[in-house]
Order: structure tokens, then C-alpha cells, then sequence
């Protein structure tokens, strides 16, 4: 399973749902575009250091983007960013997923539901 952005920052906030639901799917894989929106989020070493050990923890594999993960993002982001506003991050997580052949657990299901064989698993927030 490959989770999403979203669901990483509730469990380094220390939201328990997420913390809870992590820890019952680990090992897990996070695209590298989601590692490094929570590297762009990071203020101090301190916090880096956190990251770090909390990706460790959870035995997260990070998956690095290659050519056929790029041309997916690419083709997605043609049919989908005009009639749904779709970013280039969520292209790119998508496009990972979909590559790597993983269900995609997110709490943002509404910016991925429009891709069509993307499996989604939905994380909800109490």
C-alpha cells in the first residue's frame, strides 16, 4: 500500500487514527514526491531528524519516479487538470501508484476518484 501526504501529517502530528492505521499496514511505500512535500514542510534539524526516524519506524520504502511514471503523470495531467483541477503533486503520486500497481490510501479521495483505474483506499478523520 502506498500512502499519501495527508495521512503522514496526521500521524507526525500525532493524530491517533493515523498513527493507529499505519502501524497496521506497515511496511508501507510513500511516492517520493509525498517524502519531499514533507521535507518542504520541515523547519528545524530537529524535525528532519523526526522524519527520518518516523519513515524508518514505519519501514517506508520511498518510490523514486522513472520514465513510465512520468509519461502516466504526463497523460493524466492532460485529461484530468482542466475539468478537475488536478496538481502536478497528486499527477505524480497517482501516476506512482498506479506504476507501482498499489491501492493509494488517502483522506483526500476527491482529488483522486476521477482517475480511472486507480484503486483508492480512504482514510477518514475523526
Amino acid at each position: 500500500m502506498m500512502v499519501d501526504t495527508d495521512v503522514l501529517v496526521d500521524a507526525l502530528r500525532g493524530r491517533a487514527e493515523a498513527d493507529a492505521l499505519l502501524a497496521s499496514i506497515i511496511p508501507f511505500t510513500v511516492s517520493v514526491i509525498s517524502y519531499m512535500e514533507l521535507l518542504q514542510g520541515i523547519r528545524n534539524k530537529e524535525e528532519l531528524k523526526a522524519l527520518r526516524a518516523s519513515m524508518a519506524y514505519w519501514q517506508a520504502r520511498i518510490h523514486y519516479l522513472d520514465e513510465a511514471t512520468c509519461a502516466k503523470a504526463v497523460s493524466t495531467m492532460e485529461r484530468h487538470r482542466l475539468t478537475h483541477a488536478l496538481s502536478l503533486q497528486d499527477a505524480l503520486i497517482s501516476a506512482t501508484a498506479l506504476e507501482q500497481d498499489e491501492t493509494l490510501l488517502t483522506g483526500n479521495e476527491k482529488h483522486y476518484r476521477m482517475i480511472e483505474s486507480l484503486t483508492l483506499k480512504r482514510y477518514f478523520r475523526r
